[in-house]
């Protein structure tokens, strides 16, 4: 009897015990995620200078408030410090959005700027999340040369991307942010509420087949150096050229 009694008490004893460890865990709350309908992606272009030596080039072209501009999220006001684009290369290869692995939440950011000892790189962040244990989200900061205009406190900002040749088929996932600082001198980032879907292939498609490049060098740089080198089986290859001044046939 008086060793049931002993295990009872010991029972009793460690069950309160782990009850006082359990009130005492500090809860770690989810990181909230800020965005805006403020902050966007405006569309891409290509460039078709055949004489370039970066490569296959394509940038996107972003909005949001200016630098020193404040920013309202939800009840809270914030300050831009800085504004940026976030690039992730889905490996994804179709054409057909469908079929994308990666999803919106690959395209926020590790709030902790990425650093290596000895290493400078021209991307700020990387991705809060891997994909089979490889980053594939990197976040830029416009520069000032890469500010394309300021007006009535929003500005139209850029980020460019080389050498994409071996990566004209993969779709990716694209997103405007902000760095931004509260009145308690925190600092936040703010992501634009949408992401875009794009490859550089889908862009070099559009601008080809609707005529839109500003001569017929540019226009024939396109079908030369993508798009005619597709696989057949991308819904953006094409096996015979458009003469430059056309576009694609309406159909009835």
């Amino acid at each position: 009897m008086k060793f049931i009694k002993k295990v009872t008490a010991m029972l009793l004893s460690l069950v309160m015990a782990i009850t006082t460890i359990q009130l005492n865990i500090k809860q770690v709350q989810a990181e909230v995620i800020l965005t805006s309908p403020l902050i966007s992606v405006s569309g891409y272009q290509m460039k078709l200078n055949t004489t370039s030596k970066e490569g296959i080039t394509f940038r996107t072209v972003c909005k949001s408030p200016a630098k020193g501009e404040t920013i309202t999220v939800g009840d809270k006001e914030y300050t831009v410090t800085n504004i940026g684009t976030i690039y992730v290369k889905d490996p994804n290869r179709s054409g057909n959005n469908a079929n994308n692995v990666l999803s919106k939440a690959y395209t926020l950011l590790d709030t902790v700027p990425y650093n290596e000892s000895g290493k400078t790189f021209d991307f700020k962040y990387i991705g809060s999340r891997a994909y089979n244990g490889v980053i594939l989200t990197f976040g830029y900061l416009a520069t000032d040369k890469g500010i394309l205009s300021t007006t009535e406190g929003y500005s139209s900002y850029i980020r460019t991307m080389t050498d994409m040749d071996n990566n004209v088929l993969n779709t990716l996932h694209i997103r405007a942010f902000v760095e931004a600082r509260d009145d308690m001198g925190n600092d936040v980032l703010i992501y634009g509420e949408e992401e875009s879907l794009v490859s550089v292939a889908q862009i070099a498609y559009k601008v080809y087949n609707e005529g839109l490049a500003t001569n017929r060098e540019g226009h024939e740089y396109l079908y030369n150096n993508i798009l005619s080198k597709l696989p057949s089986s991308s819904p953006f290859y094409l096996g015979e050229p458009i003469e430059y001044g056309w576009s694609d046939i309406v159909k009835p």
